[in-house]
This record gives C-alpha cells, structure tokens and sequence, in this order.
C-alpha cells in the first residue's frame, strides 16, 4: 500500500509526462490523485504535500524536491 506522498508524487510524475508542462494546476493533480484507490484524497494534505516538495514554496523542506512549481487558478 503506498502513502499518499508516493501516490502525490507519481501522479505529478505521470501528468508531467502526459502534458510535458513544468506547472500543473492543482486540479488536476487532485484528479490524478483520485484516480488512485489506495489513499483517502484529502485535498489539504496534497496541498500540504506538494507545498512540501515544492522549491518555490516557504513551506519547502529543503529535501525529496519533485516539484518544480504549482500553478493555482
């Protein structure tokens, strides 16, 4: 079973390779993340997540970087 930071991740990886876009919108990422039956998809916690791993984010941990940037709208 994966946790929802591996699901997070591979669904960013699998729109970047969809789209070849360096920003995704949040919704998508959300829709992707649905897509995935292992996790509850909690909105706040993949925001949390991506904020996380995110280098243009305050909230950025300094380690594990797999976003490059998140667009919202």
């Amino acid at each position: 079973m994966s946790t929802l930071r591996e699901v997070v991740q591979q669904s960013v990886i699998n729109l970047h390779r969809k789209t070849q876009k360096e920003w995704i919108h949040l919704k998508d990422i959300y829709e992707e993340v649905a897509k995935t039956k292992e996790v509850k998809n909690n909105g706040a916690s993949i925001r949390a997540i991506l904020e996380t791993h995110c280098s243009i984010s305050d909230a950025f941990s300094g380690k594990e970087e797999y976003i490059l940037g998140i667009f919202q709208k």
